[in-house]
């Protein structure tokens, strides 16, 4: 089922986020079908596996032996033995591979209903962090508006006791002639 596989971006999405496979069955893969993204990325997976073991050999880490358990549970077959075990052989013979095919796209399906769900949940999250802060933003622009408003209606009355204030000087001028002074 690999093979038909290759190249979606799910499929490859699903193979990174997933633990390595055993090189028994990587091998088993390569051997059968041409799937060259599956094999960068179980490399990549080797790769990180192996700075993983560094790291916390360095540092010491109680981890360890949980890493190199892993590892070894990679490894699987010890090369002087055949490429896989006689009953894995026989189970993949035996197994019936339209229930196989199915059986995987049933498990792809609920991976990407999985990660469409949680999608959704993000996108209705941001909708409604985006619709409060509109309706924040919205009493802000209201309360500007008004005190906008109120600025005016003091710089217009503003302006009109200036003019005031300026014809009564003109009013006080024009009845206090020279003789007066």
């Amino acid at each position: 089922m690999i093979g038909p596989m290759e190249g979606r971006i799910r499929f490859e999405k699903a193979l990174e986020s997933g633990p390595p496979f055993c090189s028994v069955h990587i091998r088993q893969v390569e051997n059968t079908v041409r799937a060259e993204r599956f094999a960068q990325i179980e490399h990549k997976k080797v790769e990180a596996m192996i700075a993983q073991i560094g790291q916390s050999r360095l540092r010491g880490g109680a981890d360890l032996k949980r890493l190199i358990a892993e590892a070894i549970s990679y490894l699987g077959a010890v090369e002087g033995e055949s490429a896989g075990s006689p009953s894995l052989d026989a189970d993949y013979c035996a197994a019936d591979m339209d229930q196989l095919a199915a059986d995987v796209a049933r498990e792809f399906a609920g991976w990407d209903e999985a990660k469409r769900a949680v999608h959704l949940n993000n996108i209705e999250s941001e909708l409604a962090s985006l619709r409060y802060r509109n309706s924040v933003l919205s009493e802000e622009n209201r309360r500007l508006r008004l005190a906008h408003t109120a600025s005016e209606a003091m710089r217009q009355d503003l302006e009109r006791d200036r003019k005031e204030l300026l014809a009564a000087v003109k009013d006080h001028d024009s009845t206090t002639t020279p003789e007066k002074r």
